[in-house]
């Protein structure tokens, strides 16, 4: 993992795949100055003070249909043009808390990242990277009404309902306007619990002694830097994330751009595998006809040796084929006739009845070229399986009384053996 600070207390943190390349200059006013980056995924964490919150109550939000309406509504508490406004918001059981920041000096920043090959996961307000961390270190503090943490920047009050944040305060560094901010926040709520986390301004006894103080000591860089790296990794969500609006990611599928690119090539490489299986059988197939050919005109030229090898020798023979049939007192060997099970098929696919007439399945069917040597399925009642048969019978098939076997899902059907029949003919 890489972390390098601006001059403003942005970070950016990267995941890393590979080592790093050399550093990308951004230019993107004072709010990032210079940065490392790999090829990964980047968190970029903003600074409190360069972020705004609000808290709306659910008759406010249920008025909200469109993200234009939000914006709208922040404009006019905030000095940023509603089409620079990216914010996110999280619900909690009294309202909803929106946190907001101004986008115009960012978008420079990630487009930059974007073209180097870096994908920005998330942008997460620093204070809430480090409330994640104190969540996972410290599970307890969830229960608590209040959390106070102090940065580079000054001191945060979030207030928290259920362990989801409800409120958030940017207190700055003067010490009596953030006693003043949590005594009237602690007064107005009726909190009994207030945890301190790397508070060095303020001490427990200045706090109202109805209020259960306690303190927790973190390595807030170390923090925010590992809760980036999760976030950036996938194995984490950020609280709030301001990739929103102007923010946004272009390419929505970037999270999974490499798993979906190997896929595409597996799915390439199974083409062309396919591609060249199909030629290797053409060019068998070719081989096997054009041997083929020629012994047809090998045996083609033994049989009229005086005659000109034609173009169509299959039809040629199966002239001559007929012209022998038709002459009387021809001598010697039969000429081989195809056999071929077809007709059996096509008799027992043909009787079969329509599926109205008759409810029944076949599992397994075998036909030789004058029988069906074995057929057997089931049917539904005992009139389905008669009904079968006389169809059956109709086709041709010498089809015996069946056995009036009950078995799971109805009445056995199993034919073996049975002969097939020509069909007798109509009477002209």
């Amino acid at each position: 993992m890489i972390v390098a600070r601006a001059v403003e207390p942005y970070l950016i943190c990267v995941s890393r795949e590979e080592d790093p390349n050399p550093a990308v200059s951004l230019e993107a006013g004072e709010m990032l100055d210079h940065v490392l980056v790999s090829h990964g995924s980047a968190v970029i964490s903003l600074p409190s003070n360069g972020c705004f919150s609000f808290v709306r109550c659910h008759d406010v939000s249920r008025r909200w249909k469109r993200r234009d309406q939000i914006v709208f509504d922040l404009e006019e508490c905030i000095p940023v043009d509603a089409e620079c406004i990216a914010f996110d918001r999280i619900r909690s059981g009294t309202g909803n808390l929106l946190v907001a920041t101004d986008s115009s000096e960012l978008c420079d920043a990630i487009e930059t990242l974007e073209e180097e090959g870096v994908h920005v996961a998330a942008i997460v307000p620093n204070v809430f990277l480090a409330l994640s961390s104190v969540f996972r270190t410290h599970p307890k503090t969830r229960s608590l009404d209040f959390i106070l943490i102090e940065s580079e920047t000054g001191l945060d009050l979030i207030r928290l309902e259920s362990g989801t944040p409800a409120e958030w305060y940017w207190l700055g560094e003067d010490q009596e306007i953030a006693l003043r901010w949590m005594g009237d926040a602690m007064k107005r709520t009726g909190a009994a619990s207030l945890v301190f986390v790397n508070i060095t301004q303020l001490s427990p006894e200045s706090i109202d002694n109805h209020v259960d103080v306690s303190e927790v000591q973190l390595d807030l860089a170390a923090a925010i830097a590992g809760e980036s790296e999760r976030i950036a990794d996938g194995r984490a969500k950020p609280i709030f994330d301001l990739r929103d609006g102007p923010l946004k990611t272009k390419n929505k599928y970037r999270p999974i751009q490499k798993p979906l690119l190997i896929c595409m090539v597996a799915v390439a490489l199974l083409q062309t595998a396919l591609l060249a299986a199909i030629l290797i059988r053409v060019t068998k197939l070719q081989h096997h006809a054009e041997v083929s050919l020629r012994e047809q005109e090998d045996v083609f030229g033994r049989v009229f040796p005086d005659e000109r090898i034609p173009v169509g020798i299959s039809s040629r023979l199966q002239s001559e084929h007929r012209r022998l049939l038709g002459t009387r007192g021809v001598g010697g060997k039969p000429i081989p006739v195809l056999k071929s099970s077809l007709p059996v098929a096509y008799a027992f696919l043909e009787g079969l009845p329509e599926r109205s007439a008759a409810k029944f399945e076949f599992s397994r069917m075998e036909f030789e070229v004058d029988r069906i040597r074995e057929a057997v399925g089931v049917a539904k009642t005992y009139a389905d399986q008669e009904t079968v048969a006389t169809m059956l019978r109709k086709s041709g098939l010498d089809v015996p009384q069946l056995s009036a076997e009950s078995v799971r899902g109805g009445v056995s059907l199993r034919l073996e053996n049975v002969r097939f029949l020509d069909p007798p003919r109509e009477e002209e």
